[in-house]
């Protein structure tokens, strides 16, 4: 895929890509064809071998993805993909028209919420969850979108591996990979209460997850000449939160994952961002607890998923084609102001006694 930064078009006087529809042609190319090689649906390939392009170069040795320098005479026939037959209501105008996402914790909530958004921005999606809730959500997201649910543990190479293979074996790339898996309630728990298998599950999931992801997808996204890979970090990667320190490091070390990711995948045209999500009402949160973190936020309420999700969709789409490195909060103004007692997950009044036992081993 090239973005249409790096393609050289024929001028119509006020018009832009957008307006492509309104014309029969284009300097003699059938816009249609020409709207879909801008937006990558097609390969420079097919563009040469079946509608006529004469000319397309290398845009530089780093970009593997190419530039379109000239254009040739078409017969008018217009391009088709098997995106387009299967959801007819997606046009080349949609913002991820055609392309592939892979979303972990996509059974509920934020991850749910941002595969429901992708997929009706045009995307097609797979959602991946330990949780055979997954299989549920894939259905009801299924209606009209191309979405396929596969179970799977992040903390496992395995897991992951095969995630990826069916996900090429069904598309044959892959666009846009978001990192949201993360244990977080099960996360807490005050440090001189921790062990190891604590540690060792928060931040296999939280880090070691995205990490083994990544790995998985860079090479693909090199190969095609891009992508972009969205991780969802959290306040506490630079503040704290108190009973959460396998949480904290795990998302603090996901930052520093991104801006590395960001500089080494750079060359290869893959963009590398962070998510800050805020205070997101959950399913089953009681209206108590909503209005409790409500008052904490400076736009005075929580935020849905979807908010998470409108950022993600953006993060993913060619508006945001450069932003990298970048982390990106969404928190109605949460972490701006000094943190208020209602917003601790973990208050001074849980904390573990001083016991003999905590004294012993302590020594």
């Amino acid at each position: 895929m090239f973005p249409p930064a790096w393609v050289t078009l024929p001028v119509v006087a006020g018009a832009t890509v957008g307006d492509f529809d309104v014309h029969e042609s284009v300097d003699g190319v059938d816009v249609h064809v020409l709207a879909d090689a801008v937006a990558g649906y097609l390969s420079l390939e097919a563009a040469e071998r079946d509608y006529g392009v004469v000319s397309a170069t290398s845009a530089s040795p780093m970009r593997s993805c190419g530039c379109l320098r000239t254009i040739g005479s078409i017969t008018g026939r217009r391009a088709t993909c098997a995106a387009r037959k299967e959801r007819p209501m997606e046009t080349a105008s949609s913002a991820l028209f055609g392309k592939v996402a892979l979303v972990t914790g996509a059974a509920r909530n934020i991850g749910r919420a941002v595969a429901e958004r992708l997929a009706r921005d045009g995307a097609n999606v797979a959602l991946v969850d330990v949780d055979a809730a997954v299989e549920v959500a894939a259905r009801e997201l299924g209606h009209g979108a191309d979405v396929i649910a596969l179970r799977a543990d992040v903390n496992s190479a395995t897991d992951v591996d095969r995630c990826f293979h069916e996900v090429v074996a069904r598309w044959q790339r892959l666009d846009i990979l978001v990192n949201n898996a993360a244990i977080t309630r099960g996360a807490v728990r005050h440090f001189l209460e921790g062990d190891e298998a604590w540690w060792d599950d928060v931040v296999g999931v939280n880090l070691k997850g995205q990490f083994l992801c990544a790995r998985r997808a860079a090479p693909l996204m090199a190969a095609q000449g891009g992508g972009v890979i969205i991780n969802m970090s959290s306040g506490g990667a630079t503040r704290a939160h108190r009973g959460m320190v396998a949480y904290d490091a795990s998302k603090g070390g996901s930052e520093a994952l991104t801006r590395a990711l960001a500089l080494d995948l750079a060359p290869y045209g893959i963009r590398a961002v962070a998510i800050v999500p805020g205070l997101i009402r959950y399913e089953g949160q009681a209206a108590d607890s909503v209005r409790a973190a409500a008052n904490t936020v400076p736009l005075a309420r929580m935020g849905a998923p979807a908010d998470i999700a409108a950022a993600a969709a953006f993060l993913a789409s060619d508006d945001a084609a450069y932003i990298t490195g970048a982390t990106i909060v969404v928190d109605g103004g949460l972490l701006v102001q000094q943190r208020s007692p209602q917003a601790e997950t973990f208050t001074v009044s849980s904390f573990p006694p001083l016991t003999e036992t905590t004294t012993e081993e302590g020594r």
